[in-house]
């Protein structure tokens, strides 16, 4: 009895393939495996199989087919698992725009509080792209747009006290009223390692616009995200500016002027 791999997918953690058996008849395995991030398997955890019409009349003989069948094509998996996963050079990777995927992005910073705590907070609704130039990666290009209105401080008891409204739309804050976006150009990007690098670029924010420097690393690359299809990079970047140099004091020194901003990102290629 021969078997033929016609279809494979990947959804969550489990692996989803269609067989054809020699009498043609349509075969769907479902095995359910673990594995790591860089696609080697570490066990199977569970195997059912389901045929459509089928005509064997001993189930047992299937089912031991099936085993031996199965056995096969986990090893080929592992293979073919690493290979989905792979994660591919930077300069493997098409050039043109890639935009910010915000299920997979985060903008956190945090300032002291009076020395005795670091207040956190983010920004929820924000966009950013990358004009990426496979060929000389520092010659791309970083822009990104921050809406102030999106800031999140998890400060409780918000409907007696809108602390997220109050910091968003405050003159002494963020004036979002009178400034409705926190805008960044790159303006340079000098690798520093294989995978690291300092950009540089300018920050616009309550009108005033100033240079900032921000220390990214490249996480990863993937020519094809296995979930999405599409090609995927993935940076971190953190930078410290001071608050009072774009002309936010209230309350310095004792809340910090120092700012501390940590950024994830996942950018996938655009369709255009």
């Amino acid at each position: 009895m021969a078997v033929e791999l016609t279809d494979l997918f990947i959804q969550d953690n489990h692996f989803i393939l269609k067989l054809i058996l020699q009498q043609n008849h349509p075969l769907f395995v479902h095995i359910s495996v673990s594995y790591t991030v860089r696609g080697k398997i570490i066990s199977a955890l569970s195997v059912y199989a389901q045929c459509v019409e089928c005509k064997i009349k001993k189930m047992d003989d299937m089912m031991n087919f099936l085993k031996m069948a199965i056995f096969s094509l986990v090893l080929s998996l592992a293979g073919c698992v690493s290979l989905v996963f792979a994660k591919s050079p930077f300069n493997d990777m098409p050039e043109g725009e890639y935009v910010v995927d915000l299920s997979h992005a985060s903008v956190v910073w945090k300032v002291s509080h009076l020395g005795l705590s670091s207040y956190v907070a983010r920004f929820a609704d924000f966009e950013a792209a990358i004009d990426y130039d496979t060929s000389d990666i520092t010659q791309s290009k970083v822009t990104a747009k921050i809406n102030p209105l999106s800031i999140q401080t998890a400060y409780p008891n918000a409907k007696e006290k809108d602390f997220d409204n109050i910091l968003a739309t405050d003159k002494s804050w963020f004036n979002a009223g009178e400034f409705a976006s926190i805008d960044f150009v790159s303006t340079s990007i000098e690798m520093t390692g294989e995978k690291t690098a300092v950009m540089k670029g300018k920050l616009t924010f309550l009108g005033v616009s100033k240079p900032v420097s921000l220390d990214v690393e490249f996480n990863g690359a993937m020519l094809r995200q296995p979930f999405s299809g599409k090609p995927t990079m993935g940076f971190s970047a953190t930078t410290t500016i001071q608050r009072t140099n774009w002309g936010m004091s209230k309350y310095a020194p004792d809340i910090g002027d120092e700012v501390e901003v940590m950024i994830e990102g996942e950018f996938v290629k655009s369709d255009g």
